[in-house]
């Protein structure tokens, strides 16, 4: 995957993505209407703070079933 500048284009739906803002990379919340927020709650803007983003990878196959 690689990372979308929010000037291209932005997520299609609301949900969790990987952004970067202010320089860092964190998982984040797109409310779908160009604002993005943190785990800890700060809303950041597109084309402001926020960059960039991507959508999460998918998590690992597990080979085995945990006990």
């Amino acid at each position: 995957m690689n990372w979308i500048s929010v000037k291209d284009r932005m997520p299609e739906a609301q949900g969790e993505v990987l952004m970067v803002f202010m320089g860092m990379v964190c998982i984040g919340w797109y409310h779908g209407d160009g604002r993005f927020e943190t785990g800890s709650g700060f809303v950041f803007f597109a084309g402001k703070a926020v960059t960039h983003w991507m959508p999460l990878p998918e998590p690992p196959k597990e080979e085995t079933p945990c006990p």
